[in-house]
C-alpha cells in the first residue's frame, strides 16, 4: 500500500497591537459591565467586533471607565486601552411635564436610580438653548422631583430639560457626571 502525505497549513494569527481604536461615545449606567461598540482598524481592515475581537472592560459605576479590544479568531493581542464615561440615567423615559402655577412653572419628572447627587433645570427662551437666553437651576435633593421656576416674563416662551447628575471622585479631584438631557418641554405665559 501507498503513503500519502497531507500537508495542513496553519494561518498565522495577526496581531492587533498596532490597530486603531476610535473614541467610545459615553455610556449610560447599568449597574452591569458596559461593553462599548469599539470601531477597531487594522491597516485597512475594519475588525467585527464579535468575530475578530471581543472587549474587555474595567468599571460598571458612573465615571471614567477603559475599554480595549482582544483578538480572537485570525487575530491575536490586545489593543491600546481607550476611555469613556459611564453617565447616570436621564430622568425617566427622558420626559418632563410643565405646568403654568400662576405667573410661575412648576417642571417635574420621575426618577430613574437612586445614585445620584442632583438635578439640573436649563430654562431657556430660545428653543435651542442658546448660550445667553439661559438660566441654570441646580437642584440638590434628590427626593424631589418638582421644582417652580419663578420670576418669568409674561408674554414668553419657555423652554425646559433637566438632567441628572453624579458626584465621582477621580484621584484627588472630583467630577460632575451628567446624564443625558431629557426631552424639551415648552409652555407659553400668558
Amino acid at each position: 500500500a501507498g503513503c500519502v502525505t497531507v500537508t495542513i497549513g496553519v494561518k498565522e494569527q495577526i496581531n492587533i497591537s498596532k490597530a486603531k481604536v476610535g473614541k467610545v461615545k459615553n455610556q449610560t449606567y447599568t449597574g452591569k459591565k458596559i461593553k462599548p461598540e469599539l470601531q477597531v482598524i487594522l491597516g485597512d481592515t475594519v475588525l467585527v467586533q464579535g468575530v475578530d475581537y471581543d472587549v474587555k472592560v474595567d468599571n460598571k459605576k458612573i465615571g471614567y471607565a477603559t475599554a480595549r479590544a482582544v483578538g480572537k479568531g485570525d487575530y491575536t493581542g490586545k489593543t491600546k486601552k481607550v476611555t469613556f464615561k459611564i453617565v447616570p440615567k436621564p430622568v425617566k423615559d427622558k420626559k418632563i411635564k410643565v405646568e403654568k402655577k400662576g405667573n410661575d412653572i412648576e417642571v417635574s419628572w420621575k426618577k430613574n436610580g437612586k445614585k445620584l447627587n442632583g438635578y439640573e433645570i436649563q430654562v431657556s427662551t430660545n428653543e435651542n438653548f442658546k448660550k445667553d437666553t439661559n438660566r441654570w437651576i441646580g437642584m440638590y435633593d434628590t427626593k424631589k422631583t418638582k421644582f417652580l421656576v419663578t420670576s418669568l416674563e409674561v408674554g414668553k416662551t419657555y423652554y425646559f430639560r433637566v438632567r441628572c447628575y453624579k458626584y465621582v471622585k477621580n484621584g484627588k479631584d472630583t467630577e460632575k457626571f451628567h446624564s443625558e438631557w431629557s426631552e424639551t418641554a415648552m409652555i407659553e405665559l400668558k
